[in-house]
């Protein structure tokens, strides 16, 4: 039997597979062509949404499917000012301070250009940033002292997240643990770590520091360190310890989880006050000569001398740039670049008998709160009456908060750390203080939130001493 195909069948099929092969060509160059005409495509997009609601200059990260010659247009909703970065295939877009908490942003590109061929696209991108939580202590005349949390913006009034009898301090870790000192009955002071399912941890000392009168307790909002002062009585043999830093790395990575902090070589040095850096694993010491000093927290790096200033009062919402003062005059100690430059603040007009409390900046362009308070003496009795108002960097006063009576006065406020909302502290008329000599507070304060553009209350949570005024 023969197994030739004909001639005929032989060309029929080859004229089949040449069809086949010309459409199959034909749609894949229509395929390039409408790819080409529809221009450059957005393949993936990041932003650390939590870091940037803390930091300035945080990064979203925009890819395409091919390098980018140009861009026509970048709008964010809500309004936010953006620096532009192109560099091939990705698109850099850093926020110039930081975004406000539990917020829906829509990022749009227009006209975006690719290098291949000249069409236009238009990219959207949508993202969400988290909640922000803040802690208050809330001390008790008859029962235990409370260290409560709760989201800004969230409808649960918030949780008991550590509780002691006494309570002297607290504050808030990176990974939303509570670190507390307690002060025992017979009057020595414990430091703990504790956390939603109501469990605490002992943080043991340094064996030179076993017994010692605990303060000034601080914990970092990037890392997972927290850090006191501590004093103890000296001996014939040993002289004690005055206000020496002592860190703890919570992590369990690091040899040796508390160490004592010192400026010059390993003697622990006699701190007055001392901050944790955000964003990094540095403290700021002001030691017993008012000198400052920027510090490894892990002891990586050698201690670098700031300058000597007479007060620390903080950093710059979303930076790195720390706040001083001295009798005479403010400075601003950029920790970034290392510089020092003097801090010109607006003066806010004040009516007479009105009296101006402590300033506190919102953002680098010199926006700040500050309380104001009026006496009264016609009630036989001086009477206060305070509010909160913010200052714009053009000299525009705006009250953002008065306590609902005037019963009430203003004792703490401070901003949150993206600047985004003040916290406001009152306290009821003839509230009686608290035992606590070093760091007395009031049973029946009240924390209020406010917007800190329009004043607006965003929460409000019974207690005082909120962790945003560290």
């Amino acid at each position: 039997m023969s197994t030739e195909v004909p001639a005929s069948g032989s060309r029929a099929f080859g004229r089949r597979l040449l069809v086949t092969l010309l459409v199959l060509t034909l749609l894949t160059g229509a395929f390039a062509v409408l790819n080409m005409l529809q221009g450059a495509k957005l393949t993936n997009a990041a932003i650390d949404t939590r870091l940037a609601t803390d930091r300035a200059g945080t990064t979203l990260v925009l890819t395409a499917n091919q390098p980018i010659d140009s861009i026509a247009d970048v709008r964010v909703s809500p309004d936010e000012a953006v620096d532009v970065a192109i560099d091939g295939r990705t698109v850099s877009l850093a926020f110039e301070r930081p975004l406000a908490d539990a917020t829906d942003y829509d990022v749009t590109l227009s006209g975006v250009v690719g290098t291949i061929q000249p069409t236009h696209s238009e990219w959207t991108y949508s993202f969400s940033t988290p909640d922000r939580p803040i802690g208050v202590l809330s001390r008790s005349a008859s029962g235990d002292d409370r260290v409560l949390v709760r989201d800004l913006h969230g409808k649960a009034a918030g949780s008991v997240l550590f509780s002691a009898p006494v309570i002297r301090s607290f504050d808030m870790t990176s990974d939303g643990l509570v670190a507390a000192l307690t002060v025992e009955p017979d009057g020595s002071t414990r430091a703990w770590v504790g956390g939603p399912d109501g469990a605490a941890e002992l943080v043991p000392p340094p064996e030179a520091a076993v017994g010692a009168t605990m303060s000034e307790l601080h914990a970092s909002p990037t890392n997972p360190l927290v850090g006191y002062t501590v004093s103890t009585p000296g001996t014939p043999e040993a002289p004690g310890l005055t206000d020496a830093l002592v860190l703890h790395d919570l992590s369990g990575t690091a040899d040796g989880a508390a160490r004592f902090v010192g400026v010059f070589g390993d003697t622990p040095a006699s701190v007055l006050h001392w901050t944790f850096v955000p964003g990094t694993s540095s403290v700021v010491v002001q030691d017993a000569q008012f000198s400052l000093f920027l510090v490894d927290a892990l002891g990586l790096r050698p201690p670098q001398p700031l300058g000597r200033f007479d007060e620390m009062r903080g950093f710059i919402p979303g930076t790195t740039t720390l706040i001083v003062a001295d009798p005479d005059a403010g400075s601003l100690i950029d920790l970034a670049a290392g510089s020092v430059t003097r801090l010109e603040l607006p003066l806010s007009e004040l009516a007479d008998g009105t009296y101006a409390g402590r300033t506190h900046l919102l953002s680098p362009d010199g926006a700040y709160v500050q309380s104001f308070s009026v006496a009264d003496y016609s009630t036989g009795s001086t009477r206060l009456f305070s509010s909160v108002a913010r200052v714009d960097a053009d000299g525009t006063t705006t009250e953002l908060f008065a306590p609902a009576t005037t019963s009430s006065r203003v004792d703490q406020y401070c901003p949150a750390p993206n600047g985004r909302s003040v916290a406001v502290v009152t306290v009821p008329l003839g509230a009686v203080p608290d035992s606590d000599g070093v760091a007395p507070g009031f049973a029946d304060s009240l924390t209020t939130i406010v917007d800190a553009v329009t004043g607006a209350v965003i929460a409000s949570s019974p207690g005082a001493f909120p962790d945003w005024c560290r």
